[in-house]
């Protein structure tokens, strides 16, 4: 995969509103091999799906000690994932079946019916949700069902007949213990 470098014109710019001088990996190199730029840093920005160019451009001090980290971490996820035996693979890496035509994991996977970070959140929420509610007493949760988890829930005047109270207290009471469960939340 291709590379690109990008150098400040201005060194003394530290990131603001840089111009930025396009290199050859070559000329890169001897750029970095000279002692008056030793100070200068470099971080590299690696396309995972392997689609667009790998961009190595100049970054300030606390730019390059924060992207140092991140890249130390993943390629020690990396190293960790190749010793389990896990073999990373593109979506895009073609898949030859017998009888049947080449196809990638796209063909495959896709599913556009379906957002998957929502309903990841969803089920995390939800498990959440459910955490809190275990932490109500027999009566909240009777209220609680009747008002909201039932397929033909009650309002609160149906409600409040059947327990023989008044409204505004099933009210006064539901508010209570939906503050309860958004504590526990």
């Amino acid at each position: 995969m291709k590379k690109l470098f990008f150098r400040w014109k201005d060194e003394n710019c530290n990131g603001i509103n840089p111009e930025w001088v396009e290199m050859t990996g070559k000329e890169f190199l001897n750029f970095k091999r000279n002692p008056k730029n030793k100070h200068r840093k470099f971080a590299e920005y690696i396309d995972e799906y392997q689609e667009s160019a790998t961009i190595v451009m100049e970054v300030t001090q606390d730019t390059y000690n924060r992207w140092h980290c991140e890249d130390v971490i993943r390629k020690r996820k990396r190293t960790e994932r190749m010793e389990a035996g896990y073999k990373e693979i593109s979506m895009d890496e073609e898949i030859c079946g017998q009888n049947v035509e080449d196809f990638t994991l796209h063909d495959v996977l896709a599913d556009d019916s379906v957002d998957v970070e929502q309903e990841a959140i969803k089920r995390c929420e939800l498990s959440r949700l459910k955490a809190a509610l275990k932490h109500l007493e027999t009566e909240e949760m009777e209220l609680i069902t009747a008002l909201f988890l039932t397929d033909n829930p009650l309002n609160e005047r149906e409600y409040a007949e059947r327990l023989g109270v008044s409204q505004p207290a099933i009210n006064k009471q539901k508010k209570m213990i939906i503050e309860k469960i958004r504590k526990n939340f």
